[in-house]
């Protein structure tokens, strides 16, 4: 299903969480006049685009600097993610990666992150089927509990 951020105007189809990725702000269902011939999960570039003028640029939350750079902020935050995971040394022997290099989490900028290993998302597939929150996650923040 389609959602929106009335912060950024960002569109995501089947997001993983209730929360923009760019923004970090909560994210709404896309109404239903705006899908593409009434499939929940397509919109064409002209209805995305009537979206963000009447619900999002209309929105309290709306914030014009995010919405004109959310694309290049996703990009940065994507290759800062790449950036950073190329030089984490998961075998725990250390690799002399400085301090410009650790991890961060995304929502809350601490630095206590523990990857999530193939066993215990293989346990949580296998207990919650696809409710699991840990498919397609690799990290979890140990100060707020978001996994990325």
């Amino acid at each position: 299903m389609l959602h929106y951020c009335k912060k950024c105007g960002r569109v995501l189809s089947n997001p993983e969480e209730c929360i923009c990725d760019v923004c970090h702000s909560k994210i709404y269902p896309v109404p239903e006049r705006y899908w593409l011939d009434g499939l929940d999960f397509l919109i064409s570039a002209q209805q995305k685009q009537l979206l963000r003028q009447e619900l999002v640029e209309t929105s309290d939350e709306f914030d014009p600097e995010l919405y004109a750079n959310r694309d290049i902020i996703r990009r940065r935050n994507s290759a800062e993610v790449e950036r950073v995971l190329s030089g984490i040394d998961f075998s725990g022997k250390g690799n002399g990666v400085s301090r410009s290099n650790v991890l961060r989490c995304p929502t809350c900028n601490s630095t206590k992150i523990r990857g999530i290993g193939g066993g215990e998302r293989v346990a949580s597939v296998a207990m919650l089927g696809l409710f699991s929150k840990k498919i397609n996650k690799s990290f979890q923040c140990l100060s707020c509990g978001y996994t990325w």
